[in-house]
């Protein structure tokens, strides 16, 4: 490769993620100016002895900034020199061009290009160099992470979706307190007729639910996969268990099938095959809910999966209540719709606006 072919655009930026690409080259059809040379050549060489000192300079964004900087000014000389080694070349050749001035510009425009490449190559080595070290940081800093913590952390965000599960086995361990409460408060008040109405309606209640128990399990590993940088491959997951020892559904094949479709989606039912599902089934649970509910029976499985539908559904929900509770018992004050600034209500603290 001559000096001439050398191609600016191999040269590219870095970022806070890695390799950001090559950079837009400057428009052309910019004549060279024979000072510039005199400037280019003194940038590259000032640049040279920054990057042997950069141990002193602060690793990160600041550095990295400055080297995509650098780069983009070095890599503009680079197009001037080249373009005007090819003018001297093109007067050394005519018969009617000031030869001495021609081999002058030639020799300064190659001298010019030799040591902006050795700066560039120097200027991306030492990028890659800080990429390296910034990645191995990310994960000493996760190996450092206490594992009993991460697995508090990942359990926690279990309980907070099988609590009503947990809480039946506990329930249900309670015979002797049980027949006592039984005693005091009475049997359940009344009974569900199994019609043949009713009997679908549980059917398609189970299988929302059920919809509903997969829809948590795979956000809690999703927001496990997010917080702790484990890029867990969803449809791969479901593959899995669908050949395993307990979980082998063949509705884990349609779980894969809608993840590898929408390998985004932040909430298995918002893909558009189980939001399909949902709302088919969602008025069965609803009504076999109610009408556990009206009767005295207990279903916390299948009202939890309920009350997780109409809470995911609502922009506005009633947990909004609790800023407004929060308020009234300690005055932590409340964002208001308007998003105007913090305010308290008008519960006889004296804060009230």
């Amino acid at each position: 490769m001559t000096f001439d072919e050398i191609d600016p655009g191999l040269y590219g930026a870095w970022g806070e993620g890695g390799y950001c690409g090559r950079a837009l080259p400057p428009p052309a059809g910019q004549a060279p100016v024979r000072p510039i040379r005199h400037a280019a050549r003194d940038l590259a060489r000032e640049l040279t002895l920054e990057i042997k000192s950069a141990e002193v300079f602060a690793e990160g964004a600041g550095l990295r900034s400055l080297l995509n900087e650098a780069t983009e000014e070095l890599k503009e000389q680079l197009r001037l020199f080249q373009r005007l080694r090819i003018e001297a070349a093109r007067m050394l050749d005519a018969p009617d061009g000031d030869q001495k001035l021609a081999r002058a510009d030639l020799k300064a425009a190659t001298d010019a290009i030799a040591l902006i490449v050795r700066t560039l190559e120097k200027i991306d080595a030492l990028s890659r160099q800080l990429e390296r070290d910034r990645v191995d940081a990310e994960e000493r800093q996760l190996e450092a992470r206490d594992p009993e913590r991460l697995r508090a952390e990942v359990e926690a965000l279990i309980a907070a979706r099988v609590e009503a599960a947990v809480a039946a086995r506990v329930l249900s361990s309670m015979k002797s307190q049980r027949i006592a409460a039984e005693k005091v408060f009475g049997t359940a008040p009344g009974k569900i007729a199994a019609d043949g109405a009713a009997l679908k309606d549980l059917e398609l209640a189970l299988f929302a639910a059920k919809i509903g128990a997969y829809a948590q399990g795979f956000a809690v590993m999703s927001e496990a996969s997010k917080e702790f940088g484990w890029s867990l491959p969803m449809p791969v997951i479901a593959k899995i268990w669908r050949a395993g020892c307990i979980i082998r559904s063949q509705f884990l094949d349609e779980i894969t099938s809608a993840f590898t479709a929408m390998p985004d989606a932040e909430n298995l039912i918002m893909t558009p095959a189980f939001s399909a599902m949902v709302k088919e089934a969602l008025p069965s649970l609803r009504r076999v809910v109610a009408a556990a509910v009206t009767a005295g029976l207990p279903v916390p499985a299948l009202s939890s999966a309920l009350s997780y539908f109409d809470s995911y559904r609502q922009a506005r929900g009633t947990a909004n209540l609790i800023q407004a509770q929060r308020d009234f018992f300690g005055a932590h004050g409340f964002d208001r719709l308007d998003g105007k600034d913090f305010h308290h209500g008008p519960w006889g603290s004296g804060l009230n606006e």
